[in-house]
């Protein structure tokens, strides 16, 4: 899924992305006291991690000349 994304908006946005779900993800996990705080701030940590491989190997293979 997240490679789409990638395709379709382009790997800096979507690595920009992922590291404001990723901070999103920080900040609600910080006082989190109970269990829905934890998972709730699982699911934008995930969908963050979930677009760093594509979007990394995106940008590595445009910096190659073939």
């Amino acid at each position: 899924m997240s490679r789409f994304a990638v395709d379709r908006f382009g790997p800096q946005r979507v690595l920009f992305m992922g590291l404001g779900l990723l901070s999103l993800s920080a900040v609600v996990l910080a006082p989190a006291q109970e269990y829905p705080a934890l998972v709730c701030s699982a699911l934008p940590a995930g969908a963050g991690n979930a677009v760093f491989p594509p979007a990394d190997f995106t940008v590595l293979n445009r910096s190659f000349a073939t």
